[in-house]
């Protein structure tokens, strides 16, 4: 505790946990970085959801993130898993790589960018759910860990404040 009574934990493990108080967030230290999630199983992802304080309720709209890519680990199981994707290679919008040092989420993982969007800062809504394409959806990617890279933030140039992040998925069974 620090201050009047008012908690004050910016490690990114607030971005897993409920709640959008002003400044009770992973505060990163420019206007952009990233954070990997570990999935508590095996899914292919169907959307995520970014929460951030509202803009009525914060001193500091700037720091909210603004463009935001979502990358998937690629938990490729058999061969089969491995054609599928090089087969429809020519639908993904972005080539297979690594966005983190090797070693950061796990060992020697590849990861594929499965979209990017906008969370707008000026919306009715602080909460914010973005679906990935149906493209990726349908080659049913099995992951077991979501790279979020704030590419940019809403003109804060000290910080970028991440306040919930959530994946929602399909279980993949029998991985």
């Amino acid at each position: 505790m620090t201050g009047r009574g008012i908690l004050k934990n910016n490690g990114p493990e607030n971005i897993l946990f409920p709640g959008t108080y002003d400044g009770v967030c992973w505060d990163m230290v420019g206007s952009y970085g990233q954070v990997g999630v570990r999935l508590g199983s095996i899914i292919t992802v169907t959307a995520v959801t970014i929460d951030h304080v509202h803009l009525h309720a914060t001193r500091d709209p700037g720091c909210a993130p603004r463009n935001i890519e979502v990358w998937a680990s690629l938990s490729l199981t058999s061969s089969e898993d491995v054609l599928r994707i090089e087969g429809n290679r020519r639908n993904l919008s972005e080539i297979i790589g690594d966005p983190l040092p090797s070693g950061t989420i796990g060992p020697s993982k590849k990861y594929l960018k499965l979209f990017s969007f906008t969370y707008n800062v000026y919306s009715s809504s602080s909460v914010q759910k973005f679906t990935v394409p149906r493209s990726f959806r349908k080659l049913e990617i099995a992951s077991t860990s979501v790279i979020f890279r704030v590419v940019d933030n809403w003109g804060s140039e000290s910080h970028t404040c991440l306040y919930r992040v959530r994946v929602h998925g399909k279980e993949m069974n029998g991985l």
